[in-house]
């Protein structure tokens, strides 16, 4: 693909004119403080294992779940960052469904370059804008990717432009040229890496260092890690998520409505993150306040 032209990329103009300004903002930006007294607390949750005949308790930090929060704001980058993950290695698993060899992974800058100014400040140049990088991106070989803006550099040792530019994670036979043909500024943006470690990273650092409005999605997908496209190949669309959460105690998915919430009797349980056998005496087993495993059902109680 190395060396073709493309023709020019065309966007159709969407025929709803919204000029509504943008406000950006850095992650964890909410004045240093975080936004709730219970971010960053810990809490347990427990299920019985009939197994061995005792309670696993899982610890975990509570988060409010808002990116602008300091306390949560490496939590909710990491919780995005794996939910990335998946949907990327979904769209890697239609590809395979092709045949032929596993494609590259890449990692780069998309710079609309000069000509366009501020074009992040408002939703429709905005939207325009992730069009044309989306159809740009698709032209130059990559078939399954995500997208981030990072709207002004916070960081200038990164080398990123100072003006809005778009960070790109994807797979496929990626065309510089090709791309360099659609009008875009280009550079890669770090060494392609094939283990999941790796592309977890990647896509980590696109999420601690971007910027970000509540009403518009923080990182988008194309190509086949779109969520229509995942829904259409019988992967989940767009809000799925697993209903199992792991124990490593017992090593197997336990369903989300099997986890009560745990309350420890004799001091504060476990210091950290993990999950731990322990003994029921020191601990007091009841159903959660709100239902938190993503839908609203009672867990049943025995008499």
């Amino acid at each position: 693909m190395n060396g073709s032209r493309s023709e020019p990329i065309k966007v159709t103009p969407s025929p709803r004119d919204d000029r509504t300004p943008l406000e950006w903002h850095s992650v964890g930006h909410h004045q240093g403080e975080a936004t709730s007294d219970e971010c960053g607390k810990s809490r347990f949750r427990g299920h019985f294992d009939q197994m061995s005949g005792r309670w696993h308790v899982r610890g975990f930090r509570k988060s409010c779940g808002r990116v602008a929060c300091p306390t949560c704001r490496d939590r909710v980058a990491l919780k995005e960052a794996v939910k990335a993950e998946k949907r990327l290695r979904r769209g890697l698993s239609i590809l395979h469904h092709d045949g032929g060899p596993a494609p590259r992974r890449w990692g780069f800058i998309l710079d609309p370059g000069a000509t366009f100014t501020d074009w992040w400040t408002r939703l429709d140049t905005y939207q325009e804008q992730r069009a044309r990088a989306n159809a740009a991106v698709r032209a130059a070989g990559l078939r399954s990717w995500a997208m981030v803006l990072h709207a002004e550099d916070d960081d200038p040792e990164r080398g990123c432009p100072w003006r809005g530019h778009f960070h790109v994670i994807g797979d496929g036979e990626l065309g510089r040229d090709m791309l360099r043909s659609t009008g875009w500024t280009t550079r890669l943006d770090a060494l392609p890496d094939t283990s999941p470690v790796g592309w977890l990273t990647l896509v980590l650092s696109r999420l601690s260092s971007f910027t970000y409005r509540r009403s518009i999605q923080r990182l988008t997908y194309g190509g086949l890690a779109a969520p229509n496209a995942q829904a259409r190949a019988g992967g989940g669309g767009a809000g799925s998520e697993s209903q199992e959460l792991r124990c490593t105690v017992c090593d197997r998915e336990i369903p989300r409505g099997e986890w009560l919430r745990a309350i420890p009797t004799r001091g504060l349980g476990p210091e950290g993150e993990g999950c731990w056998a322990v003994d029921e005496a020191a601990w007091r087993f009841e159903p959660p306040l709100e239902p938190w495993w993503g839908h609203r059902r009672r867990i049943p109680v025995a008499a």
